[in-house]
């Protein structure tokens, strides 16, 4: 994929990416605890 970012390995892609799915996970397990 070409985003116009810099090519650095593809790790800070994947840190990118972790982080985002951590977030994602964490607010709706919040979600969840705030529904019941």
């Amino acid at each position: 994929m070409k985003n116009g970012l810099p090519k650095t390995g593809g790790s800070e892609t994947a840190y990118f990416m972790l982080s985002g799915m951590l977030l994602v996970i964490f607010g709706g397990y919040l979600i969840l605890r705030r529904e019941k």
